[in-house]
């Protein structure tokens, strides 16, 4: 476990003497919330004692500072990592930005939430990141109930690694997380409204053994960091949204974020020419970020050619020539004609439940 200090609940000034301490010894922010009334706000962060490139941190800024500050360490080629805000017309900033970032990156703050992706919203810019290959960094949300506004910065998506946002009630942001878990998907990125609502990024990239909680009052919130820690994980993200008695915090702990790696296997018999298939279909599932594919090539009604490949985390099953996929996309019609068929020979009725009849449990 890295070296790190958390904190949560502080004033601005309180927040200020944290910054004053830990800069000195060699931290660096690595998570940030500010939430409550602008005019009292209070700060949440994790501290990570470990290399990096120069940082510099902004926190009380109104939207009109920020910008401006903004505007002055980009021409500097700072790069903002972490944005969190709290208010509404009121609204105070607090950011971190970091030298030398490489990768391709933009950054929107003051924007609505508009179903319809109407440009200026946070839909409007989550989809043009899908579009153009970026994934979120990071998503914060701030406003009032009537007039939620987002903010957020987005780096290119070099993995590529698939991603999905919600914007969501907390009882409903459960029913989504249990879902996603399901999926093998993981919490990347949270972020509370001042009404409890939870802004949440997730992502395809398995990190082994972490936890998430939401939801939870300062007090509980403090108990699930102790034996959180107790148990050798570390805070990756907290987040804060609501004042007082009334505010709800989102956690992250995780053993290790360094992301698994993912390995490439390959299974069937060699063929000439077997070696160009490979590289083709290797490009193919790092560009999609598919873990797994088989390819069979026929001629004259013979098969002459059946390959299994994987590129997946450790324990991910390795895919044979034979195994058995899914419908996908691409097979649909096939499989409606198959269904067509097998109706009209009496086999199935259109109400029969096809998991179950196929023996498809989970």
């Amino acid at each position: 476990m890295s070296v790190f200090v958390a904190y949560h609940g502080l004033t601005r000034a309180m927040h200020q003497a944290k910054v004053d301490e830990l800069a000195p010894r060699g931290f660096r922010p690595t998570s940030l919330s500010v939430s409550g009334v602008p005019q009292d706000a209070r700060y949440a962060a994790v501290w990570q004692q470990r290399p990096g490139p120069p940082w510099f941190a902004v926190h009380g800024l109104s939207a009109t500072d920020y910008q401006t500050r903004f505007d002055q360490l980009k021409a500097q080629a700072f790069a903002p990592m972490l944005v969190t805000a709290t208010g509404e017309s009121d609204a105070i900033f607090a950011a971190v930005f970091e030298a030398g970032v490489a990768v391709e990156w933009f950054a929107r703050h003051g924007l609505r939430w508009d179903p319809g992706g109407a440009a200026g919203s946070i839909n409007f810019e989550n989809q043009r990141a899908f579009d153009q290959g970026f994934i979120p960094r990071c998503l914060a949300v701030y406003g009032s109930a009537a007039n939620p506004l987002f903010a957020g910065v987005w780096i290119k998506n070099h993995g590529p690694v698939p991603w999905a946002w919600w914007w969501t009630d907390p009882d409903t942001y459960q029913r989504i997380f249990d879902a996603e878990l399901d999926a093998g998907t993981r919490p990347a990125y949270l972020s509370v409204a001042a009404t409890h609502w939870i802004l949440s990024v997730f992502r395809d990239e398995p990190i082994g053994e972490w936890w998430a909680r939401h939801n939870l009052a300062a007090a509980a919130y403090q108990a699930e960091f102790d034996l959180r820690k107790g148990q050798g994980l570390e805070p990756l993200v907290v987040q804060a949204g609501g004042a007082g008695n009334d505010a709800r915090y989102a956690s992250l702990f995780v053993r290790n974020e360094v992301p698994i790696a993912r390995r490439w296997t390959m299974t069937g018999r060699s063929f000439p020419g077997s070696g160009e298939l490979d590289a083709i279909v290797g490009g193919f599932m790092v560009a999609h970020a598919i873990r797994a594919m088989s390819v069979a090539v026929a001629r004259a009604g013979v098969v002459v050619a059946n390959r299994g490949y994987t590129w997946a985390e450790p324990d991910y099953p390795t895919t044979q020539p034979d195994t058995l996929f899914r419908v996908a996309s691409v097979t649909k019609i096939v499989t409606c004609a198959a269904v067509d068929r097998l109706v009209k020979t009496g086999a199935l009725s259109l109400n029969t439940a096809a998991f179950g009849f196929l023996g498809i449990t989970s």
